[in-house]
């Protein structure tokens, strides 16, 4: 390792003696896989359930929609067809 102010090399090691940084007790910082996977798959099905939750709204969202504004939608659909339509023709 090469000291940056005066161009000197450091012959320190980390304080573990194996040059491969700090040591770690291997009970106290045993991971166990099983309740990693369960805590993934609870995170997962978390955040799964509440996509599920907000598309469900939004689905209602766009119902109301429109149902109170049917003409605006249909507008809409068309100018968006017309649109997609122009470039496709391209």
């Amino acid at each position: 390792m090469e000291d940056t102010f005066n161009g000197r090399h450091s012959d320190t090691t980390p304080p573990n003696g194996t040059g491969h940084g700090p040591t770690h007790d291997s009970a106290a910082d045993a991971i166990d896989p099983e309740a990693l996977r369960e805590e993934a798959e609870r995170q997962l099905n978390e955040a799964a359930q509440q996509a599920r939750e907000k598309l469900g709204d939004l689905q209602s969202g766009i119902e109301n929609y429109i149902r109170e504004k049917p003409v605006q939608t249909l507008l809409v659909a068309a100018g968006v067809g017309l649109l997609v339509g122009t470039l496709l023709k391209r």
